[in-house]
């Protein structure tokens, strides 16, 4: 990387520069601090003949582009669409939204980034009555690989980050949510695992499109998360073919905010199978497989 093309950028460039060491990979990460920024930088990696990553690399003779510190959210409420930076997390956008009683499929750990999450596709506890997160992208901001700041339809987008564009921000649909589910972790004893399994999947198949649920074994016990994005009376008839299972050994449901889900309902089913990762089965019903509702209804608000 030649002197002058880093004096060049330093003069234009409102981030923070981490230089490469004087022996080491010829690796420049540039944090940017908007989108200028990120077009100077493509701009030097197109003029050096250098590689363009997004986030952190190890590639040797490359721009790394660091856009966690675009961080901005603006919302349209008639339109019900957000336009999020790159640097927003779930926990940031579900704030936001919430507060309007709206939101979009989000990806279960809240400290993820929403524009990552929806670039590689995006599951989450409304993904089967919304779809994916990348099925509610609307428009982006990208830069391409020849420097030029470019708003994209959902459809264009793909061919331009294939070509080696930056995804700066995004739109997305916003759908009426909450601010109150349903949700929690039951568990069952881990000896039923051969009947609870099999019976999560047909269950979440045929039940209705607000729910949501991730089933996980570890030894001892077998815990099914649940998120129900509707009414009590709705929740109340999906949950209750849980009881044929029989009793759980643990576990609530309960009505609670969105943002809490988002924020602990993954945490708490991993506590409840006393482990760190996840090997999950994700499951739910599909958007034509709407369970028909059951006779008893209750009758709470």
């Amino acid at each position: 990387m030649q002197a002058p093309a880093l004096e060049r950028l330093r003069a234009s460039f409102r981030g923070e520069l981490v230089l490469p060491p004087a022996e080491g990979p010829n690796l420049l990460v540039t944090r940017c601090s908007g989108v200028v920024d990120v077009v100077r930088a493509v701009e030097l990696a197109r003029d050096e003949g250098l590689a363009v990553t997004v986030g952190r690399s190890a590639r040797h003779d490359a721009v790394a582009i660091d856009l966690s510190r675009l961080r901005g959210i603006r919302l349209d409420l008639v339109r019900r669409r957000a336009t999020v930076e790159a640097g927003v997390t779930w926990g940031d956008l579900d704030h936001e939204t919430q507060a309007y009683g709206l939101a979009t499929t989000g990806d279960v750990m809240p400290t993820r980034r929403v524009v990552a999450t929806a670039l590689r596709s995006g599951f989450g506890w409304l993904m089967r009555r919304h779809g994916p997160t990348c099925d509610n992208v609307l428009a982006a901001d990208v830069v391409t690989s020849g420097g030029r700041l470019v708003r994209a339809s959902a459809d264009e987008l793909g061919e331009l980050r294939r070509d080696g564009g930056v995804v700066t921000a995004l739109d997305l649909a916003l759908h009426p949510v909450g601010p109150e589910v349903t949700g929690g972790v039951v568990v069952f004893n881990g000896d039923d695992g051969r009947h609870v399994l099999p019976f999560h999947r047909a269950w979440a198949d045929q039940g209705p499109a607000e729910l949501t649920t991730l089933a996980a074994l570890s030894g001892p016990v077998v815990a099914v998360a649940v998120c129900f994005a509707g009414n009590h009376a709705a929740a109340s008839r999906a949950f209750g073919a849980l009881t044929e299972l029989g009793a759980p050994i643990g576990g609530l449901m309960r009505s609670r905010r969105y943002t809490d889900v988002q924020a602990s309902l993954l945490r708490e089913l991993n506590r409840s199978v006393e482990r760190d990762d996840l090997v999950a089965d994700f499951d739910a019903p599909s958007r034509d497989d709407v369970r028909a509702e059951a006779a008893a209804v209750d009758e709470r608000p």
